[in-house]
Formats: C-alpha cells, sequence, structure tokens
C-alpha cells in the first residue's frame, strides 16, 4: 500500500513537473521580456517609432499585432514571437521569412537556438538576396530642381551594389517618396506641407534612377559611400526585404527622404545618434551629419550633362559654345581642334539628354569624351554645403534706427555665398523677419520664396526663375499688418569672367493686397558680383508698374547687397536700398548684421 501510494505521487509529480515546464516559446518571451528588448532603440527602429508610434500605416501587414502593434512596441515583439512558432504556415507566409531581421535581433539578444523554431525555406527572401547584393552601400544625393516643388532641397536615396553569384555586377536604388509626387493637385503641396501623405520604400534598378535625375531633370547626383561592415550590411538588407512596397508616411517636414533614410541606416549604426537641432531637417543636413560621424569613406560626383557645361565654361568664351552650337545645328564636319571637339561633344550630349527617350537610349546616345590635356574641369563638393538654417541679427535704419531678427529654417537667400554651387539660388519656407524699434512686430512672413539666377551662356534653353507667397508690411509701416503678396517671374542670366561676373534680367508680375487689389509688372534687372570666392556683391533695379496705385510704399528699388563669409557658419551682411516713389520723405534704408547657420 505504501508502494502504491509512492508510486501515485511520483506520477503526480512528474505531471506537475510537465505541466509547469517551460516550451521554447514561452522561453524566449521570457527572455525578452526580462531584458526589456521592446524598449531597445534597435527595435524601434526596426518598427519605424517616431514618438509614440510608428510612421509605417497602422493597417499595413507590417504589423503583426493588429490592434496595437503601431503604437505597443511590447505587444508587437511578443506578437511576432508567438508568429516565429506557427506551425501551420510556411515560407513565404511565415513571420521567420517575412521579417528576417527582427528574426535575426531576437536570436542574437536571447540566445536563442533555431533548432527550437519551425524549419522554413524562405525561397522569397534568398532570391532577393541573390538578385540585389550589398558589397557597398552608398547615400545618393540628387541636387535641387527649383521647377520641382517637392524636390527644392534635393533628395536622398540609398544605392546597392555588388556581384551576384555568377559574376554579374548589380545596381540597385532603394528610394522614398510621395506616391503622388509628380502631381500638380494644390490639396497635395498642401497635406504634404500641413499634414501627411502616403510614402513607400521602392526598390528599383539604379540606372533607371541615374537616368531620371541626370537626363529628365538635369539633377547631378553625389553617391556617397557608407563604411560599413559585412554584418551590418546583412543586418540592413534583411531589414530592408522587410519594408518593400510598405505604406510609410510622406511629410514635407516632418518625415520625408532625409529623415525616412536616417531611420533606416539607424538599423545597422546602432551607434548613430541623430538628435534633431532644429524643427526642420534637409537632405543637405543629414549628409553633414554622417560626415560628422565618419561614416563617409568616399565620394563619387555624377554630373548631369547640364552640369557638365557648367564644369567647362571657364576655358571657353562664348564665341566658342555659338560656333559649337552651329556645328551640332548645321551637322556639318568640320576639321575641329581636340578643345573644340570637346565642347561640341559635350553640348551634343547636352542637347540628347534634353530628348524624351528612356534611359538604355540615354545610356547609349550619351557619348563618351576624351578631356583635352589644357581643360580644367571644376566642380563644386557636396560636403562644403553650409547647414541649411540661418538666424540673422542686424541693425536697420529707416525713419528710425531699429533691430532686425531674421530666422529662415530652409534653406538659403540669393545673398549666402556657397561653397557647394556653381548658380546663384534662393529657396526660403515659413522664413520671418522681425523687427524692433520701441515695439516688435512682424515685418514679413515668406511662406515660399524662390529664386534661381542661372547661367545660360551654355545653352539657350536654361532660364532663371522667381516665385514668391509671402505676407508683408507696407515699406515703413510698423505692427502687425502684412497683406498678402505674391510674384512670379522668368529670366535670362549670362556669366562672364570665370563667373565671378553675372547680370541677368528677371520680368515678374505680381499681386498685392492692401486695402485694394493691386496687379504689377516689375522688370528686375541686376548684376551678382563675385570677387572672391567667399564674397558677393549684388547690384539690382527695380520698377513697378501697378494696376491701380501703389499700395506697398514705393515704385522703384535700387539695391546694393555685399556678403563676406566669416566661416562655414558666420557671415556678414551689408544692404543698401535707395526707394523712389515712396509715401514718406525717407528714400534710404541701410541694414547690416550677422547671419550664422546651423
Amino acid at each position: 500500500m505504501t508502494n502504491k501510494i509512492f508510486l501515485a505521487l511520483l506520477l503526480f509529480l512528474m505531471g506537475c513537473s510537465n505541466a509547469f515546464a517551460e516550451t521554447p516559446q514561452q522561453r524566449l518571451i521570457r527572455i525578452a521580456n526580462e531584458k526589456k528588448l521592446y524598449e531597445s532603440q534597435v527595435w524601434l527602429e526596426l518598427l519605424h517609432y517616431d514618438g509614440k508610434e510608428s510612421v509605417v500605416n497602422r493597417h499595413s501587414p507590417f504589423f503583426l499585432d493588429r490592434t496595437s502593434g503601431y503604437k505597443n512596441p511590447k505587444a508587437e515583439m511578443f506578437a511576432t514571437i508567438e508568429a516565429f512558432f506557427f506551425k501551420d504556415r510556411y515560407d513565404e507566409e511565415h513571420a521567420i521569412c517575412m521579417f528576417p531581421a527582427r528574426f535575426d535581433y531576437l536570436l542574437k539578444n536571447t540566445g536563442f537556438s533555431e533548432k527550437d523554431l519551425p524549419k522554413q525555406y524562405c525561397r522569397g527572401y534568398l532570391e532577393f538576396k541573390q538578385k540585389v547584393p550589398m558589397d557597398t552601400v552608398s547615400i545618393v544625393f540628387a541636387s535641387e530642381n527649383n521647377m520641382v516643388p517637392t524636390s527644392v532641397m534635393g533628395h536622398l536615396f540609398l544605392k546597392f551594389e555588388g556581384k551576384t553569384a555568377d559574376g554579374k555586377l548589380r545596381e540597385h536604388a532603394f528610394s522614398y517618396f510621395a506616391i503622388d509626387a509628380e502631381t500638380t493637385s494644390p490639396q497635395f503641396y498642401y497635406d504634404v506641407l500641413v499634414s501627411s501623405v502616403d510614402g513607400m520604400y521602392i526598390l528599383s534598378p539604379y540606372v533607371s534612377k541615374k537616368s531620371q535625375y541626370l537626363y529628365k531633370e538635369q539633377r547631378s547626383i553625389w553617391e556617397i559611400n557608407l563604411q560599413m561592415s559585412e554584418a551590418q550590411k546583412d543586418f540592413l538588407h534583411k531589414h530592408v526585404w522587410e519594408l518593400k512596397e510598405k505604406l510609410v508616411g510622406y511629410s514635407f517636414v516632418f518625415h520625408n527622404c532625409g529623415t525616412a533614410l536616417v531611420n533606416l541606416l539607424k538599423v545597422p549604426y546602432d551607434d548613430l545618434s541623430f538628435k534633431q537641432r532644429k524643427p526642420f531637417e534637409t537632405p543637405i543636413d543629414y549628409v553633414l551629419y554622417l560626415q560628422e560621424q565618419d561614416k563617409i569613406s568616399q565620394v563619387v560626383f555624377v554630373p548631369s550633362p547640364e552640369y557638365e557645361l557648367k564644369m567647362i565654361r571657364n576655358n571657353y568664351s562664348l564665341t566658342a559654345f555659338y560656333q559649337a552650337n552651329q556645328y551640332i545645328a548645321n551637322g556639318k564636319e568640320a576639321e575641329l581642334s581636340p578643345q573644340e571637339q570637346y565642347l561640341t561633344d559635350v553640348l551634343l550630349n547636352y542637347k540628347l539628354s534634353k530628348k524624351k527617350i528612356d534611359e538604355e537610349t540615354h545610356t547609349a546616345l550619351y557619348k563618351e569624351k576624351i578631356l583635352p590635356k589644357d581643360i580644367v574641369q571644376t566642380h563644386k563638393e557636396i560636403l562644403q554645403s553650409k547647414p541649411s538654417s540661418k538666424i540673422y541679427v542686424g541693425y536697420k535704419n529707416y525713419n528710425k534706427d531699429a533691430f532686425v531678427l531674421k530666422y529662415m529654417p530652409v534653406y538659403q537667400e540669393i545673398s549666402d555665398v556657397s561653397p557647394a554651387q556653381f548658380d546663384d539660388y534662393e529657396t526660403k519656407i515659413f522664413a520671418l523677419d522681425m523687427v524692433y524699434d520701441g515695439k516688435s512686430y512682424l515685418n514679413k512672413l515668406d511662406l515660399v520664396q524662390m529664386r534661381s539666377i542661372v547661367d545660360a551662356s551654355v545653352a539657350n534653353d536654361i532660364f532663371s526663375k522667381y516665385a514668391k507667397v509671402s505676407f508683408e508690411n507696407a515699406l515703413g509701416e510698423r505692427g502687425f499688418k502684412v497683406k498678402p503678396v505674391l510674384e512670379a517671374g522668368a529670366g535670362l542670366a549670362y556669366s562672364f569672367f570665370n563667373n565671378k561676373l553675372k547680370p541677368y534680367v528677371l520680368p515678374k508680375i505680381g499681386y498685392r493686397y492692401d486695402k485694394i487689389n493691386n496687379f504689377y509688372i516689375s522688370p528686375e534687372i541686376g548684376i551678382i558680383f563675385k570677387p572672391k570666392e567667399e564674397m558677393k556683391i549684388i547690384v539690382s533695379y527695380d520698377r513697378f508698374f501697378n494696376s491701380k496705385q501703389n499700395n506697398r510704399g514705393y515704385n522703384e528699388d535700387f539695391k546694393v547687397s555685399a556678403t563676406y563669409d566669416l566661416s562655414k557658419r558666420v557671415d556678414f551682411n551689408l544692404t543698401y536700398h535707395k526707394y523712389s516713389g515712396t509715401t514718406s520723405k525717407e528714400n534710404d534704408e541701410v541694414l547690416l548684421g550677422l547671419g550664422y547657420y546651423f
């Protein structure tokens, strides 16, 4: 009897032991919970959290916890672990194949073994890995295009390059953008600026992206190679597979191509620190941050056909450009010197690039050129760019002494001295101009102001452009009385003497409301003079022809502006205005101060 009782007790204890034994799934959850892996920065980056929520569409299959995965990283981790142990799903439908980066992260940080998990053959990911090799990873910066409002600050995307198993070189672009970026709908631009629209990460052949930017949009590109270990590249490769074609919210201000790229790079770079220093970061800012943190190994510059003309502009006279255009137009063979032949080839490539043909045809037509020994090619260094935000503090005298504070979150002024660009650009968004002359008030708010004074001497189809939407006080007005102003224009500019002197004409049409609706025409003429690399002087004259009457406080503005770079972050500016047709007795205004870039 005693033996029967003992045997029964032993069987009971064994049953309890089996009942309370930890399953592999429970053990993995316990370890992840004990280490609080769901709070780690890497896990949050894998889920693309921005604050308390993920920027990935909450209804996307990217989240395995359908209820709260987009806002609860712990719930998403436990749902992911549970999905790893599913035995009724196989290969491409299984979470191990869908989320290889999450799988890799959890295994490495829990010491868990794959042998306790369902064996999966992830055919889709293995094919992706073979077809999209990642021997090198680069950031590609495509320069700005003032003709396209959504690209005025340039664009960033990733380039993957490597050889397949059979030795073939493969290049792919991994880009994030707003899905309807090419629309002209005002509602789209409003949503992009104020709220958000659908965005997506897209993998495409690099040659297609290259053709789009270089030929169709005449935007040069800089391939910025990143220092990355094999383990980092492998982890990034897995996460790219997870993100492919998932909807991710796009916002021009809060989550753009630069933000998305940095969030992506935080996955392989666990030491990457990008603390937002200001309300708006631009693609250039992110490139400079990577340079500061020693992530860049080398930079390869690929000029657009238009930019290539500017690189050799200083080697030739306007007469030489005219003659080369005539050779191409007439289609006549001529005995040309190597220098003349080179210019003709560069011009021909530019003309071919303007044709609406596919990238393969572009590549075939884009003629190889032999650079003569005495021709010097020059280009600007993107890594020499200034930070894209600026604060200006200065003194102004018009009627009375005043202090001026300007804040320009984005991007540059026409008076800025740029070591990274040939031409003279201005792109301002939400720029504030405050004045204190006994009381403080807003003098001007530029919602959007874009200007490009572009050298047209290299080709006759290159135009300077101007557009502005702002709220402004009339000259001499004090207080918050800003009124709406809309302006647009297009003109021509030609450079001389090694790009040191650039006269331009820029006719504009405009509208201003202040008690009356006043439409006007304003033919602006000017000269940009660069006596030194660190100095720029602009002399301009504006004459306004009103449909009704002067409601801006003046009808003519003669302006001289001189800017001198004191350092990469600080410049000094002196500006003088001579007004005519003023509504007050004062005609002169002097403004001087310091600008700080950050």
